[in-house]
């Protein structure tokens, strides 16, 4: 796979890399992951370190 290839989707009207779509979807899951760990947090009171 060419990470400087287009993707289909678009970004502000423009396309966007492979490159730029994987590192979106790595943020955004890092993301979510947060925000479940900091529920889990809530519901069982034991923090991570």
């Amino acid at each position: 796979m060419d990470l400087d290839g287009l993707c289909a989707g678009l970004r502000n009207g423009r396309n966007v890399s492979v490159r730029w779509m994987l590192l979106h979807m790595i943020e955004e899951t890092a993301r979510h992951n947060g925000h479940l760990d900091a529920v889990r947090e809530l519901v069982d009171g034991i923090m991570g370190e």
